[in-house]
């Protein structure tokens, strides 16, 4: 049938357009019509009273159908169509009914949660293997300080993940996503390059980090390596937010796992007879990054979890399938900021205990005390993907995915309180991290401290998921900066009244993040509140005029 017959039959016949309709092909996910649902008669008649059962004559193999008027058979049918999009946002693609029980968000974090934990596991293998020279402690100073200045510049990249997760949509949407984290990337490189190859390298770490001879050259001899450093971190995390988004968190886990099997070959094989030095131990950790960044690219290709080449959504524009630059923009340079906010708490902090009596006994016992207490409150810095996740999956997941942190939180409380309210704690402090003495009372009371943490890094990744999902991240960054501002406050009060008392500095923390929590949570009921204002407000859909 040409186009001009079509057209004419629609204008003889009232009964065109929904013949025409039925015809299409079928949709895939549905096995509906597209361009229209499926409508039952008998729910159409019965739920909204506005269509006569139908009198049905079949002549041969044609089906007539004839309604009691062409009216209200229009806004039954529009009506549906309301009903029908309505309800397919609100399905579970998986299940295709019921909600998800709590096992469901459960196994979806456990993969991400190995992630924090393998990356200490590989750190330390790059430790061990510049533990080999002769200039060790030199050689350790330099590439800590240089690390620590290479995660201020590039924590921008930190957020790549939870962007392509939120915006890839379909391969369109990917594209524009590649560009722009391509230029992303580029301009990181370009400021490393820029601070790594002129004196502003040696001023930063000689006069504003205090860094002396020859630790100073070691640290500037390692940063220069670190210059390529955000090509494999974006990779992997722009791959890495591809298969979240595709709901496979197992690839993460598999990825560093592979990481760290890497890196043992090539600390304990490879690499055994190989003299440590700044830049070899650079490209040694930098290539580590890469090497996972490449697993999880030859994951996704392997198990072909590709997007559909544009979302077959025909309740949704099709000028919309495709996101903009401005608005992929929108959503990350806020988190960018959050990001590097939060890189420089620990500095902040670390300033104020070297203010105490004993800087060098309270700087030492609150780094043995995090770096124990972090294997246990740090996957919870992941769990924003869980409401990221399935809140995009439709229905009401909120209460399930806020009883997910509380019991992920409330299991690494309990832990870091056996550390620090039991014999537990001095036990491995004492027998595997090898410290005693002041050291050791000094670790056991930040450990007391810092399980007050996974609650608060609870609450706080469960409205970040809630906010980014809802492709407001300006709270956010709002938020950490009000946080910061708390701590700068306290450490500058409790360094200059309570010198003697270092743990007064280390509250500091905590109070930052309870700051934070409660304006998150006021910014999220506001805003849930007007929501529900609005809709109470809106006037009732009438009946279009156009056919749908």
């Amino acid at each position: 049938m040409t186009s001009r017959s079509r057209s004419s039959q629609s204008q003889t016949s009232p009964n065109a357009s929904l013949r025409w309709r039925s015809a299409s092909p079928p949709d895939a996910a549905t096995g509906s019509p597209r361009g229209s649902p499926k409508i039952s008669r008998s729910t159409v008649c019965v739920s909204r009273g506005l269509l006569a059962r139908p009198r049905v004559s079949r002549s041969g193999s044609n089906v007539r159908r004839e309604l009691s008027s062409t009216e209200s058979r229009q806004v039954a049918i529009d009506d549906a169509v309301r009903c029908s999009v309505r309800a397919r946002l609100r399905a579970v693609p998986e299940s295709g009914a019921g909600e998800l029980v709590i096992g469901a968000h459960v196994f979806f974090f456990l993969p991400l949660a190995l992630d924090p934990f393998l990356t200490g596991v590989s750190n330390t293998l790059v430790n061990a293997f510049m533990a080999r020279a002769a200039d060790r402690e030199v050689l350790i100073a330099g590439y800590g300080v240089a690390k620590n200045l290479l995660f201020l510049l590039f924590g921008v990249l930190m957020m790549v993940r939870q962007t392509v997760t939120c915006f890839a949509e379909d391969r369109p949407s990917l594209a524009v996503l590649k560009k722009f984290f391509t230029v992303v990337v580029l301009a990181n490189v370009a400021l490393l390059a820029f601070v790594a190859f002129t004196p502003v390298a040696g001023f930063v770490f000689g006069r504003i980090l205090g860094v002396g001879e020859p630790a100073l050259s070691q640290a500037v001899r390692v940063f220069r390596v670190f210059v390529a450093f955000p090509i494999a971190v974006g990779f992997r995390h722009f791959w890495q937010g591809y298969a979240l988004k595709r709901r496979k968190p197992s690839i993460i886990a598999a990825s560093i796992i592979g990481r760290v099997v890497f890196l043992a070959v090539l600390v304990y094989g490879i690499m055994l007879g190989v003299r440590p030095a700044a830049e070899n131990s650079a490209a040694l950790f930098m290539s580590s990054v890469a090497f996972e960044g490449v697993l999880v690219y030859g994951l996704v290709i392997v198990l072909g979890i590709a997007l559909p080449r544009r979302r077959d959504d025909r309740s949704v524009p099709e000028t919309e399938t495709t996101i903009t630059p401005h608005e992929i923009g929108g959503f990350f340079f806020p988190l960018a900021a959050t990001a590097l906010i939060r890189t420089m708490a620990l500095p902040i902090l670390n300033a104020g205990l070297s203010r105490a009596v004993n800087p060098e006994l309270a700087l030492a016992s609150f780094t043995v005390g995090w770096e124990l207490g972090y294997i246990f409150f740090a996957p919870m810095m992941l769990f924003h993907h869980v409401p990221i996740e399935f809140l995009s999956r439709g229905g009401d997941h909120r209460m399930r995915v806020a009883l997910t942190a509380l019991l992920f939180a409330g299991s690494a409380t309990v832990v870091l309180v056996a550390l620090g309210f039991t014999p537990l704690g001095p036990l491995v402090l004492e027998r595997f991290v090898g410290v005693s003495g002041d050291l050791l009372a000094g670790a056991v009371v930040s450990l007391r401290i810092l399980a007050l943490l996974p609650a608060f890094y609870g609450v706080r990744e469960y409205f970040w998921g809630v906010l980014m999902f809802e492709r407001r991240t300006k709270p956010i960054s709002f938020c950490k900066a009000v946080a910061l501002v708390v701590l700068v406050a306290w450490v500058v009060f409790a360094a200059t009244f309570y010198p003697t008392r270092p743990w007064v500095i280390v509250f500091g923390l905590i109070a930052s993040e309870l700051t934070e929590v409660i304006l998150l949570a006021i910014l999220a009921r506001k805003d849930r509140l007007a929501t529900a204002a609005g809709a109470s407000e809106m006037p009732p859909v009438s009946p279009r005029s156009d056919r749908p």
